[in-house]
C-alpha cells in the first residue's frame, strides 16, 4: 500500500492510503471492532502498537516495510506510554532502526543513518574521540566510557554493570556505518568527518524519527536543566518565556533549526584550522560564508585565532528549549 517510507509518521502514512483501506477486513483480522480501527487510523495512533503485528499481517506489508511501519507506531505510541514500558520499546526501536539500515541507508552515508539518529550514544560516542585520553585500543573504550561519562535521560535506568556491553552495542553501528576510523599514524581513533548535520540530508521517513527520539532521550535531562537554572552549576543562564500564537509555533521551530545548523557548522569550521583549510578546497563558497562569519564576531569583539585538531577539545551539548503556553 504506497511506498511507506516516503512518510516520517504513522499519521501521514495512513493519511495517504485511507481510501485502500478496508477497515472492516482490518478490524477482523485484528478481531477489535470496527470504531477503534477507525480512530486509530485517523487520530489514536497510540492504539496500533499493542496489536502492532495483526496490523502488519491486515495491512499485508513485507518484513521490511511491516518492521518500518512498527517503528512509526512505536514512535507514535512512546509518548502516551507509561515509564515502565519505555525502556523496553526503546530497545525495539534500535533493534528495528538496526535490521531497516541496510534497506533505508544503503549508501551507508552517516547523515541518512538511521541508527545513528536515533541511537543516543553513538553520537556521544563520535564525539568523545576528540578527546586525547580517548583509549586507542577498542577493547578499552566500553568501560572507560562508563567510568567518565554521565548517563542522562532514560539511559540513567540501565544498571551500571550492563552499561559497558550497551556501550559497546553503539560502537560497532558507529564503526559499521563508518562513523569513525583508527588512525595507525596518529594511533588513535577519529571522525571521518568533522560535523554531521541532518538538515539537507536528512530527509522524510527519518526526519521525524529523529526529532521524536531525541525528544524522548532528553526529556528528563531537559527537567533536570530547568531545576538547575538559576544554579551556579549551570554555565550559561538565559532563559525567555513569551507567548506566541498558536498558529505561529512553527515559525520559531524553522528559525531555531536553522539557527542551531549554521551556528555549530560554522563555529566548527571557524574554530578548527585543518577544518577550515580542508573546506577552502572542497566548498570555497562556504569557505567565504565562513570567513564574514569570522568577521562578524570580531566586529563584536569576539576573536579566536583557530586551532588544530589536536588541541584539548571539550564535548558542548547545546539545547534549545521553548514553552507552549496554554491559556
Amino acid at each position: 500500500m504506497g511506498n511507506i517510507y516516503n512518510h516520517n509518521s504513522i499519521e501521514s502514512y495512513f493519511n495517504s492510503i485511507k481510501s485502500q483501506l478496508n477497515l472492516k477486513q482490518i478490524a477482523q483480522v485484528i478481531g477489535c471492532s470496527y470504531q477503534k480501527v477507525h480512530f486509530a487510523t485517523r487520530e489514536k495512533y497510540y492504539w496500533i502498537y499493542p496489536d502492532v503485528r495483526k496490523w502488519r499481517k491486515a495491512l499485508g506489508l513485507s518484513r521490511a516495510d511491516g518492521d518500518y511501519f512498527e517503528l512509526l507506531a512505536l514512535v507514535a505510541a512512546y509518548m502516551a506510554s507509561s515509564d515502565a514500558n519505555r525502556q523496553k520499546m526503546l530497545e525495539r526501536i534500535l533493534f528495528l532502526a538496526d535490521r531497516l539500515e541496510a534497506v533505508i541507508n544503503p549508501a551507508q552515508e552517516i547523515s541518512n543513518s538511521l541508527i545513528y539518529w536515533i541511537d543516543p550514544f553513538i553520537s556521544v560516542l563520535r564525539n568523545l574521540t576528540d578527546l586525547d585520553e580517548f583509549p586507542s585500543d577498542e577493547s578499552e573504550i566500553p568501560q572507560w566510557v562508563s567510568e567518565n561519562l554521565i548517563i542522562v535521560g532514560v539511559m540513567r535506568k540501565i544498571p551500571k554493570k550492563k552499561l559497558p556491553m550497551r556501550i559497546e552495542r553503539s560502537w560497532n553501528w558507529l564503526k559499521g556505518i563508518k562513523g569513525v576510523a583508527f588512525y595507525e599514524e596518529e594511533n588513535r581513533w577519529e571522525k571521518t568527518s568533522p560535523l554531521i548535520i541532518s538538515k539537507g540530508k536528512l530527509k522524510g521517513n527519518l526526519e521525524n524519527i529523529q526529532s521524536t527520539i531525541t525528544a524522548i532521550e532528553h526529556m528528563r535531562a531537559l527537567a533536570d536543566l530547568t531545576l538547575e537554572v538559576g544554579n551556579k552549576s549551570i554555565v550559561g543562564n538565559m532563559v525567555s518565556t513569551f507567548s506566541l500564537p498558536k498558529e505561529h509555533l512553527y515559525v520559531l521551530n524553522e528559525l531555531i533549526r536553522d539557527f542551531v545548523v549554521e551556528i555549530t557548522r560554522n563555529l566548527n569550521f571557524a574554530c578548527n584550522s585543518e577544518f577550515l583549510e580542508e573546506l577552502r578546497e572542497f566548498d570555497e563558497d562556504y569557505y567565504n560564508k565562513v570567513i564574514d562569519f569570522k568577521k562578524k564576531l570580531e566586529a563584536k569583539n569576539i576573536k579566536m585565532e583557530p586551532t588544530n585538531c589536536s588541541a584539548p577539545h571539550t564535548l558542548v551539548q547545546l539545547l534549545v528549549a521553548s514553552r507552549k503556553l496554554i491559556k
